[in-house]
């Protein structure tokens, strides 16, 4: 794999977890965490379900990206 390579395949992930995290409602930001390869969400302490799946991801990595994007 060449520099230029891991490039392109760096900016295709930004620009993807750039458009992931425009759909992330303002309600979740500020509670937001990457749990393996996904994103989620905090409820307010002693609400049930405690976390909630906000954006499923490819890998761990995505995930963050997706966070950094926001």
């Amino acid at each position: 794999m060449t520099v230029e390579q891991v490039r392109i395949e760096r900016e295709m992930r930004e620009a993807r977890a750039a458009e992931r995290a425009a759909t992330i409602p303002d309600f979740w930001k500020g509670a937001l965490y990457a749990d393996g390869n996904c994103v989620k969400g905090r409820y307010p302490e002693g609400c049930l379900p405690r976390a909630e799946i906000i954006v499923r991801c490819e890998t761990h990595w995505d995930a963050c990206l997706v966070l950094l994007a926001l």
